[in-house]
């Protein structure tokens, strides 16, 4: 271990072993990702604008499938893109500048910075409609019961 860099890991903390890291695929287009990891579409244009003001060069799958790597053309430190949520950003420099103001954040440190994407379940207000926190209940009008997410009456039903 040198400087606090693991054996295998280039200057910037990345792993330079990418023998099991890769199994889900490598991509060149963020769209081909997102497909294959099946993130929110809705997304895509905004992680589409980041990355190319960053330039990144391609796109690494992870064995548990939770985040795609997103390696940057200059070597720096990869991305890790979430279905909610983006990080592994520099700087919020590097963020305003790539998205102007967005909702972002840091860790105490300040090292590492992340956006969130307007489809998320992170913060209020990024739910899709189907995760809605503000769904009314309905009821029956004959029976006075609460409706499924079906709408229809179990009692009417039978």
């Amino acid at each position: 271990m040198i400087d606090g860099l693991r054996e295998g890991d280039d200057a910037h903390g990345n792993s330079t072993q990418l023998q099991d890291e890769t199994p889900n695929g490598r991509w060149e287009t963020l769209a081909g990702a997102f497909a294959a990891y099946g993130f929110p579409p809705e997304n895509l244009a905004f992680v589409q604008r980041l990355v190319d003001a960053i330039g990144i060069t391609h796109y690494e799958g992870i064995q548990s499938r939770g985040y795609i790597k997103a390696f940057r053309g200059d070597g720096g430190r990869w991305l890790y893109i979430h279905s909610g949520y983006t990080g592994g950003l520099q700087s919020e420099e590097e963020i305003l500048g790539s998205l102007g103001d967005v909702d972002r954040d840091s860790w105490k440190d300040g090292r590492d910075w992340w956006v969130t994407h307007p489809v998320n379940s992170i913060r209020e207000g990024g739910y899709t409609s189907s995760r809605s926190p503000d769904r009314k209940a309905e009821f029956c009008e004959i029976h006075g019961l609460q409706l499924p997410a079906s709408g229809i009456c179990d009692m009417c039903a039978a």
